[in-house]
């Protein structure tokens, strides 16, 4: 009787511990696919920055399909807005004291010129 007291004690401990890892590597997936998210947003936004680039809601759209697949469709409407406004407020301070020469623009120019730029055609 008593072997099985101290298993009863500590399978809510084990348990706990399983479900705080699930939690934390679902959270650090979830960063990772968000970080995507805002890379290929940031990529329009550089796009319309740096090449005054415009696009009509039908380019939108094909781009935004691009995306949901990159992503898997993993991020509710909500968080994707939030992270929208995000990125666009980023990549405008990017372009206004780095320039659209700099690296990260440069980088955000390139993903938008070989994933997104194609889904226009």
């Amino acid at each position: 009787m008593s072997a099985i007291n101290p298993i009863r004690h500590a399978l809510p401990f084990a348990c706990a511990l399983v479900a705080f890892g699930l939690a934390v590597g679902a959270a650090r997936a979830d960063e990772a696919t968000e970080a995507v998210y805002k890379d290929y947003h940031g990529a329009i936004e550089a796009a319309k920055l740096c090449e005054k680039r415009s696009f009509d809601q039908p380019a939108h759209g094909k781009m935004a399909r691009v995306i949901d697949e990159k992503i898997d469709y993993a991020i509710g409407a909500g968080r994707r807005l939030t992270l929208i406004e995000q990125v666009k407020s980023e990549v405008y301070k990017l372009v206004w004291y780095k320039g659209c020469a700099s690296e990260p623009v440069s980088r955000l120019l390139a993903l938008f010129h070989a994933e997104l730029e194609p889904a226009l055609q």
